[in-house]
């Protein structure tokens, strides 16, 4: 039984803007180990089998295999609309079944990216009727936001990212204007969810309110 091993790179949404910082592609390694396998057994045994199963995942735009004594492995690109966390379900899917997922591992935080969660909690559950996650790219302290990722949680059917909010954000000088226009954006597209906990109104404009928190803070921890 082969051991694999899914590294997961979270990227950010590349945007139109020039003199930007670049934005990784999102990436998935998988590392298979089998003891004693030489290089070409390694690539005819693991790394092609592995190979046809991924083939078969949408949005991969190149895949790369190395093998070396006792290891493969096996690098994935996806097209920069596919999100990283459903790529990765797809690819552990496509893993036989006399193989075994190992870890999953994420980078480290980039130097120039602050990220933050703001969240209104439901008092007696903790459950977050609203939650805004956000990540902001930044070259300079007083420079032009180059990228974002936000993800809203508890507003629609499920969680999504908030692609008109990243956008708008693209290019801004992070202005306290510019962010409070970008999270008008907050809910664009999406069904707002209505209940007990807060009605459709309610929930669309606490989005917008802790999209702006969450941006803040995010670019606070930029310094």
């Amino acid at each position: 039984m082969a051991a694999i091993a899914l590294f997961g790179i979270v990227a950010y949404r590349a945007l139109p803007v020039s003199d930007l910082p670049t934005v990784d592609f999102p990436t998935i390694q998988v590392r298979a180990g089998l003891p004693g396998g030489d290089p070409g057994s390694m690539a005819a045994s693991v790394a092609s089998p592995l190979e046809r199963q991924f083939t078969t995942i949408a949005g991969v735009d190149s895949m790369i295999s190395q093998s070396s004594m006792g290891n493969t492995q096996v690098t994935l690109q996806f097209d920069l609309g596919r999100p990283i966390d459903s790529a990765a379900v797809d690819v552990q899917t496509a893993i036989a079944e006399d193989e075994l997922l190992t870890e999953v591992r994420l980078p480290g935080p980039r130097d120039d990216a602050g990220s933050a969660y703001a969240s209104l909690e439901q008092p007696a559950s903790g459950y977050a009727i609203v939650g805004v996650a956000a990540v902001v790219i930044r070259s300079a302290a007083k420079g032009p936001i180059g990228a974002s990722a936000i993800a809203i949680t508890g507003v629609g059917p499920v969680a999504y990212r908030a692609s008109a909010v990243e956008k708008a954000l693209a290019g801004s000088d992070g202005s306290a204007a510019a962010i409070a226009a970008a999270a008008a954006h907050a809910t664009d597209g999406v069904t707002v969810n209505s209940d007990i906990h807060a009605d459709r109104e309610y929930r669309t404009e606490m989005a917008r309110v802790f999209t702006v928190r969450a941006i803040e803070a995010a670019l606070a921890r930029l310094g």
